[in-house]
């Protein structure tokens, strides 16, 4: 039997909790809008100290990471607060966390998608679904390098960024996402329909969502042909993305099939329909950040390195020793190191598996 006087009492406590839940919801976020007007208006130096972080230290023996934790919190959610009920907005400054580096409309997005009880690692899965690494799939995808080619950029002063072998556009979607693309870039590959994918991103994302939202995960959409040379762009584009994402590649194109996801290393039927939900964001970053070519990569290079000495080249090309795959000769790769040689540029990256062919080719290559 329960004792009445007992349950009275936990009511009771359970009631103040709540009650303390609800204060230390808007201490956090008030705290953060009070240091933010604090650091921003200089009111530190009022008080003899000469920076925000000096001040947070000595005054309130708060670390400088705590300080800039509440104000960008209170930053995301003051953007939230125009969006979703005051009930709906996160509980604590560790939730918000991840979605601090987010642009305030990416914000919304993910947050939208969180549940109710959303934890920090719930927001931090939802952030890194939303995590644009390349547009399809690929074998040799140089999302994981990016970051270290992303750290190099920094140090360099450019005008405009090139990429005579797009691929997947893993190293252009880090650079853009870390404010390192000014202007926009000039992406290049001699595949017809990857490029075709490129731009119906860029200039139709509403329609290419809208169909691929019918197309489920299946042999049969795999194993389509392949459009004719002359069929429309967006049949070109809804293909590829098909293709490369449902399809099981060998390193020869012959060997590529489909097979249900078997093993927890697979992902694709989940890598699959994350691309459709990315496409509106893909397809803005495209659009604001990128021109789009389709010819041979040696004659991109020529062409576009001609009038300045100032761009950014990134440079992937094809594998040697799979010619059957990519039809890129050793003769092929020692025109393009001859090229690179020789070719004016800010800076020249270069990406290659060790051989020795390519060794003797690139001698002083790190």
């Amino acid at each position: 039997m329960q004792n009445p006087i007992r349950n009275d009492r936990l009511q009771e406590i359970e009631s103040e909790l709540e009650d303390l839940a609800t204060i230390a919801t808007r201490l956090f976020r008030g705290a953060g809008k009070l240091l933010a007007e604090i650091r921003d208006k200089k009111l530190y130096r009022d008080a003899g100290y000469s920076s925000f972080e000096m001040y947070v230290q000595q005054r309130w023996h708060m670390t400088r990471g705590r300080a800039y934790h509440l104000v960008n919190a209170a930053i995301a959610v003051s953007g939230l607060s125009e969006h979703f009920p005051p009930e709906k907005l996160p509980e604590n400054e560790s939730v918000i966390r991840p979605l601090v580096p987010l642009e305030p409309d990416e914000r919304i997005e993910v947050w939208s998608e969180a549940p109710a009880d959303a934890q920090r690692k719930d927001v931090a899965a939802l952030v890194k679904a939303h995590k644009m690494i390349g547009v399809y799939p690929l074998l040799g995808s140089k999302w994981k390098m990016s970051k270290i080619i992303a750290e190099r950029v920094r140090e360099i002063e450019f005008q405009r960024y090139l990429e005579p072998f797009v691929g997947s556009g893993a190293v252009f979607f880090r650079l853009v996402d870390e404010g390192l693309i000014k202007k926009p870039a000039v992406l290049n590959d001699l595949n017809q329909l990857a490029i075709a994918l490129f731009r119906t991103l860029a200039t139709n994302p509403d329609e290419l969502q809208q169909r691929l939202m019918l197309v489920p995960n299946s042999r049969v959409e795999m194993m389509q042909p392949k459009p004719a040379s002359d069929a429309d762009e967006i049949e070109k584009a809804i293909w590829w993305a098909i293709h490369t994402y449902q399809c099981y590649p060998g390193h020869k194109s012959k060997n590529q099939s489909w097979s249900v996801d078997h093993t927890s290393k697979a992902f694709r039927h989940e890598r699959w329909n994350r691309f459709k939900l990315q496409i509106p964001a893909m397809g803005k970053v495209l659009c604001e950040r990128a021109a789009f070519e389709c010819m041979d990569a040696l004659e991109f290079i020529r062409r576009y390195t001609r009038k300045s000495d100032r761009n950014l080249l990134y440079v992937d090309p094809p594998y040697l020793g799979h010619e059957d795959t990519y039809h890129a000769y050793f003769e092929q790769h020692q025109e393009l190191a001859e090229i690179l040689a020789e070719v004016p540029a800010a800076a020249v990256f270069l990406t290659y598996y060790d051989n020795p062919q390519l060794r003797r080719l690139y001698p002083e290559a790190q």
